[in-house]
């Protein structure tokens, strides 16, 4: 999801840029749905997830910032010399909003895969729990049962 290099029209460049800040958005992905929703936000701990996730999303941004200097830059805009310490701060907001909706669709795919799964267990115990008393009542129809208890 490149919003980066939009207005550039070599495949090339948008590959290698996927492929460069794909570290980045493994991991503020990865840390979001497996440490922050667990730990954070099902506690109700949403102070401590919201702050969590601003620094996670700080150090994610930095981490491709630098990703892309050092790989797309150097291959298809050798001419430039850039660091990470020149680089405008509007650099910094496209690969923000790329990580914010990368993270989300993520863990909202997370989310209802978790309910569904939550769901299916309920399904699953509510048969057996049905099944149990089934064999309960056929157990008490028991014909040596029925003899005894007319008897």
């Amino acid at each position: 999801m490149s919003i980066y290099y939009v207005k550039e029209p070599n495949l090339g460049i948008h590959i290698v840029y996927e492929l460069a800040s794909l570290p980045a958005k493994l991991m503020c992905v990865y840390y979001t749905i497996y440490i922050i929703i667990p730990q954070y936000v099902f506690k109700k701990k949403y102070w401590l997830a919201g702050l969590q996730f601003v620094f996670l999303l700080s150090f994610s941004v930095l981490l491709l910032q630098v990703f892309v200097i050092y790989t797309v830059y150097p291959m298809y805009f050798p001419e430039l010399n850039l660091t990470l310490f020149n680089l405008r701060p509007s650099k910094f907001i496209s690969p923000l909003i790329d990580l914010i909706i990368v993270s989300s669709l993520f863990v909202i795919i997370k989310l209802l895969k978790d309910r569904e799964q939550k769901e299916l267990d309920r399904i699953t115990r509510a048969k057996h729990n049905i099944e149990n008393e089934l064999h309960l009542l056929k157990s008490q129809l028991h014909p040596h049962f029925l003899f005894n208890t007319l008897n």
